[in-house]
């Protein structure tokens, strides 16, 4: 699992630096949802997953980066909707994540 540089954190996020050591140990942040690009050779895509999920063993071989962490689902489905709304004002093309995303 990768972070992307600039990392999109929602309101409700306290300590950012403790989540990131505990996703890299594949230790489970309760209530934390991430955003998630994967990687695939076909087509790439965004998923909204929860910590638990994440920390899986059937993650560890699938090549995909965090671009966001929020508490809830609510609060991460915010942040993937402010997210596109910047893609958009920039004109990104928003078929191909991996262009407005990082």
């Amino acid at each position: 699992m990768k972070y992307i540089e600039h990392l999109f954190v929602g309101g409700s996020v306290q300590d950012l630096d403790t989540i990131l050591y505990s996703l890299s140990r594949d230790i489970t942040v309760f209530h934390l949802y991430c955003i998630c690009l994967f990687y695939n050779e076909k087509r790439n895509h965004v998923e909204i997953m929860s910590s638990k999920e994440i920390c899986k063993k059937r993650y560890k071989s699938k090549n995909f980066e965090v671009i966001g962490v929020a508490y809830g689902k609510a609060e991460a489905i915010d942040l993937f909707c402010y997210i596109i709304q910047q893609a958009v004002e920039k004109g990104s093309n928003l078929q191909k994540a991996e262009e407005w995303i990082l």
